[in-house]
């Protein structure tokens, strides 16, 4: 049997409840050139005899630890009967999609010189992006991304890489972080698309077991050790001004443990870490920060295109002039002709073929008409031009009006559609029919593939995850569905938050997986910057229209926590403002939503009934279970 080009490596031990779920998710990959290992290490329940169901030649093996040898050196063994060009190691309680190992090796192909890929998404980079060691190394200790934490599951190894590294240290709990961040000081590193896997979160997963007493302690050791590595990337005074922060961190875990009465933590930490009482004054100084590194934001976008897959779409032509496609693809655009021409290939790229694109030019100054005509034949693209200038959402609205689709696909001119974002998208609004809105967002705490009915994806988005803060670009939504809503409302800003919300009372909501596209641009991480721009300007006044609408799905019970939920996020932004020294927006706030400056002292936040541990089948939420991953992935699109 010829060499795969990858090899799977599931280190398990006592997951008989999810080792199933797995194996066959690797089973469903649409990239089909691997081979499959399994390293049983000595469970003492049934994992090993449900493995065996699945053994398969060379193709899936499945090996027995005699006795248990822990996590790392488990991972380890498996990695030294591989003999694939690259090592994807994988846990047996998580599930891939089955686009992962096709974008994975896809990526990892188009730059050979990477030695270690992870699917993460770090703002303000747009994946794939190629970090040099020391590009990566500076990001990492000026705190700009924390993607060399990602567990084995989110990781590729290029095997000769992996070996040349020496492999997991078996000392570690941590010894994944401590495995990627040595890759990254002798190799270069593919920022790879989010959202190409499931972590599932469980009582027994050994991530649970770790905590800041026993890991910081650890990664104490195995840090300064990296730094002192006489080939580590970082200049002499880098890695002693990242050696400083590391003990100020440390330092400051020991006093907060004393304050909280826990001497023995606190010695158990001192003692381990081998620190100093002159140690203890860098718990008081000020972190110095390394300046960020230039970022490059498309940088090596045009790969997808030139690296077709090697799966052929099972849809070979485009339905006739006069039939419906089944995505309508709907760029609205004024004055992009930066962004323009790689959106239109980031569609033109896609896995996918049953798809048109429309592009309605809102009146532009410059050469984006141009460059939106020379990719329009008149019926596939279609390009449209407004004589005046529409306004934004009004534009928005026009693209629908002209879609042939069942479903309507937003693309901001300045956004992207990784290839496989269409196939996903449309095949699981297809699966589950009753959904009217999906959207490639937050799915914590439920699982992709849930459709979530009205009052909860209401009561989670206003009282825990802001789920309808996505932009259009992160969106596919039923085309009948968006007529029935009237489209977007300009009068309503955040309009697209608005839509979403109203189309939600129409059906279920449907999550689909991160990772099916990339804006072109960072935005804000502050909840409430997103939530509340309504607060200033117009009193939030449609927001509370809605709840107290008939249309809202929440019960009249539950709106009053609602509120006071909402209530609490004001007072968060009016406290932001008052440090920010924005006195005026401030005080105007207070006074139109009758806030004592009281409090602003007393208010507690109120945390939703969503923002615990949600059981996943959700049967008595009313979310629906799709169960679509796996073993009912195999062979989709």
């Amino acid at each position: 049997m010829n060499a795969p080009l990858v090899s799977v490596v599931i280190p398990v031990r006592n997951y008989e409840r999810y080792i199933a779920a797995s194996i066959e998710s690797v089973l469903a990959q649409r990239f089909k050139d691997w081979e499959l290992i399994v390293v049983n290490d000595a469970s003492t329940d049934s994992t090993g005899e449900i493995a065996e169901r699945y053994a398969e030649g060379e193709r899936v093996r499945v090996i027995h630890n005699e006795r248990n040898l822990g996590q790392f050196p488990t991972h380890n063994r498996g990695a030294e009967l591989t003999r694939g060009k690259y090592l994807k190691f994988f846990h047996g309680d998580d599930i891939m999609y089955p686009h992962c190992l096709e974008m994975m090796v896809t990526l990892m192909e188009a730059f050979p010189d990477a030695g270690l890929g992870i699917s993460y998404n770090p703002w303000p980079w747009v994946a794939p992006h190629l970090f040099s060691p020391l590009e990566a190394w500076r990001a990492h200790v000026a705190g700009q991304t924390g993607m060399f934490s990602e567990g084995p599951s989110g990781t590729i190894f290029r095997a000769d890489a992996f070996r040349r590294a020496g492999r997991f240290d078996g000392r570690f709990r941590s010894g994944d972080c401590e495995m990627n961040l040595r890759m990254a000081m002798l190799f270069d590193v593919l920022l790879l698309p989010g959202g190409l896997w499931w972590y599932r979160s469980h009582d027994k997963q050994v991530l649970k077991q770790m905590t800041p007493d026993n890991t910081l302690p650890e990664l104490f050791i195995w840090y300064r050790e990296l730094l002192s590595h006489p080939v580590h990337p970082l200049s002499k005074d880098q890695k002693a001004q990242a050696e400083r922060r590391l003990i100020r961190d440390i330092c400051q875990l020991i006093l907060n443990r004393l304050r909280r009465g826990k001497i023995r933590a606190a010695w158990s930490i001192w003692k381990s870490c081998g620190l100093s009482l002159r140690n203890m004054g860098t718990a008081l100084s000020k972190r110095r920060a390394f300046p960020p590194i230039p970022v490059e934001a498309r940088a090596n976008w045009p790969v997808f295109p030139s690296k077709p897959s090697a799966v052929p779409s099972p849809i070979s032509h485009f339905p006739s002039p006069h039939a419906s496609p089944l995505v309508s693809v709907l760029i609205p655009v004024f004055n992009a002709e930066a962004h323009l021409a790689e959106a239109i290939e980031s569609v033109l790229a896609q896995r996918f073929a049953d798809w048109e694109l429309i592009i309605v030019d809102d009146a532009s100054t410059d050469r984006t008409g141009k460059i939106a005509r020379s990719y329009a034949d008149g019926n596939r693209i279609r390009y449209f031009r407004s004589e005046h200038n529409l306004g934004k959402w009004f534009n928005h609205n026009r693209c629908a009006e002209l879609a042939r689709g069942k479903y309507l696909k937003f693309l901001h001119a300045d956004d992207l559609l990784y290839p496989h974002c269409l196939r996903i998208m449309s095949w699981m609004m297809e699966k589950l029919p009753q959904t009217v809105l999906g959207i490639s967002g937050s799915e914590y705490p439920f699982q992709v593939g849930m459709s979530l009915i009205p009052q909860v994806a209401w009561e989670s988005d206003l009282s825990c995850i802001p789920r309808f803060l996505e932009s259009p670009t992160a969106l596919i939504v039923h085309a009948s569905v968006f007529q029935r809503a009237g489209g977007f409302n300009p009068a309503r800003e955040p309009s697209g938050r608005e839509l979403q919300l109203r189309l939600s009372t129409l059906g279920g909501v449907l999550l689909l997986p991160l990772g099916l596209h990339a804006y072109g641009k960072p935005c804000t991480l502050f909840y409430y910057e997103h939530v509340f721009p309504e607060w200033k300007a117009a009193g939030c006044s449609w927001l509370l229209d809605l709840i107290d609408a008939d249309i809202c799905p929440i019960p009249t019970a539950n709106k009053m926590e609602v509120k006071m939920h909402l209530r609490g996020w004001l007072i968060m932004r009016i406290q932001h403002l008052f440090r920010h020294g924005q006195w005026r927006e401030a005080w105007r706030l207070l006074s139109t939503h009758n806030i004592a400056v009281g409090d602003l002292f007393r208010q507690r936040f109120i945390r939703g009934r969503y923002s615990v541990e949600f059981d996943i089948a959700m049967s008595e939420a009313g979310c629906l279970r799709s169960d679509m991953w796996p073993p009912s992935v195999v062979g989709i699109c």
